[in-house]
């Protein structure tokens, strides 16, 4: 079980683009969790530095090292095959390859990212807000895959391919006409190949970076975020980067470089899986004015 642990988060870590190396160890408890959603700054009396913890679940958190390059996945000694679920595992990599990234200095956002004319679109959003439908949806529909949960934006502008994969709930796949008899611990991972869409290779310069948002009645349409207001939403949707920039301050000059280099709108739209080829119409004539 503890094997499938690390295997599982060390096959998502293989898909950013700096090196993390990745141990695993079990304890009898997990360190006090003070805010449970929240990455913990903690300086154990043996470490000269600060050390930062995930708290995860019950049974599984995680310990990042002050520059990045390295993390440790706790898991505690009572842990059995029947708590392990492969996409909270999964998703706790996700948050371990953000921080990494983060504290590397790098652009990390929780969000998914496609390929239009060229560009790179992004779809940044809390849990719950269609990020994964939206993507699934425009691949689809021709556009190419790049990354799902992760977006890293390097000094360049440039967005890099993620893992390929694509996690939806099964009543998504099965309004988007996608096989749902996977076996599925919490969302179905559906893999781009496999649907015979487009998957990019290579880095791709990001065009727009959009906050979703949901939308009266029909209506599609986008707002500039206002310059005040636009690294603080970006960041937002960050992996912890909000936490990290008062001791790592030239991690914000990252961010600010990004809200410079590329437009941050807010698209509403409307939850309807009928009206999604009408949302890609628009994504497209968006793009394709830049």
């Amino acid at each position: 079980m503890f094997t499938k642990i690390f295997e599982t988060a060390a096959s998502e870590l293989n898909y950013i683009p700096l090196s993390i190396e990745l141990s695993l160890t079990s304890v009898p408890t997990l360190p006090v969790a003070y805010h449970p959603d929240c990455l913990q700054i903690v300086c154990p009396q043996q470490c000269g530095a600060d050390q930062y913890w995930i708290p995860w679940t019950e049974q599984q958190g995680a310990w990042i090292s002050p520059d990045g390059r390295s993390a440790e996945i706790v898991v505690t000694e009572n842990t059995r095959d029947a708590d392990f679920s492969r996409s909270m595992t999964i998703a706790l990599a996700n948050v371990i390859a953000g921080a990494c990234l983060n504290l590397q200095r790098q652009v990390a956002i929780h969000a998914n990212a496609v390929s239009i004319e060229g560009r790179a679109v992004a779809f940044a959003g809390h849990s719950g807000m269609g990020k994964s439908t939206l993507t699934a949806f425009c691949v689809n529909q021709g556009a190419g895959f790049i990354t799902d949960d992760i977006v890293t934006v390097d000094s360049e502008g440039l967005v890099y391919p993620g893992n390929n994969r694509i996690k939806l709930f099964p009543h998504t796949g099965e309004s988007l006409g996608l096989d749902t008899s996977y076996e599925l611990d919490y969302k179905i991972h559906y893999n781009p190949v496999q649907l015979g869409v487009n998957v990019l290779q290579g880095p791709v310069p990001l065009g727009i970076l959009y906050l979703l948002a949901e939308s009266k009645g029909d209506n599609i349409y986008s707002e500039q975020v206002s310059p005040s207001q636009t690294v603080f939403n970006v960041l937002l949707h960050s992996y912890y980067a909000s936490e990290l920039i008062p001791n790592h301050p030239v991690l914000l000059n990252s961010y600010v470089r990004l809200v410079n280099q590329v437009q941050v709108r807010k698209l509403y739209y409307p939850r309807n899986f009928g009206l999604l080829p009408k949302v890609y119409e628009f994504l497209t004539k968006e793009v394709y004015r830049l």
